[in-house]
């Protein structure tokens, strides 16, 4: 698979956003990427995912609401180039009844397929149920 461009989800993209396990790491896998030209690419839908991502921190207390990334458009957050998730959703069906996935984690899977590259994650459970071959999935925690 190509190493020029490379999947990114929403449980990645928002440790580069609000600060957690495995965040330092995200941030310097994002510096790297973006040193070494490699183009970062995701589903529309992760703009959506990001911001229901922060929404539950805030109801459950982990940021407030009047945090200084909520004056930053999600789109500004997250240096990334989308890909319309129009297309995707049929494939992502099939993945999501194959492997038990939710649509919205398909999405990404689908979206690595389509453009032929690695699909970079923070969820493990997302791993563990496509089986090799599928797709090639990094889980940030195994990445040196």
């Amino acid at each position: 698979m190509p190493a020029d461009r490379v999947m990114v989800d929403a449980n990645l993209a928002i440790k580069w956003i609000v600060s957690e396990t495995g965040s330092d790491k995200a941030k310097t896998m994002r510096r790297e990427w973006i040193q070494n030209g490699v183009l970062l690419l995701a589903p529309d839908l992760i703009l959506l995912e990001i911001a229901n991502a922060l929404w539950k921190k805030v109801e459950r207390g982990m940021i407030k609401r009047d945090a200084p990334v909520f004056s930053v458009p999600i789109e500004k957050l997250v240096p990334l180039d989308l890909v319309s998730s129009r297309g995707l959703v049929p494939p992502a069906q099939k993945i999501s009844l194959d492997f038990h996935l939710s649509v919205y984690d398909a999405i990404y899977v689908a979206a690595a397929i389509k453009y032929q590259c690695p699909l970079f994650t923070a969820d493990q459970k997302l791993m563990d149920k496509i089986p090799p071959g599928e797709v090639e999935i990094k889980i940030l925690e195994n990445i040196e």
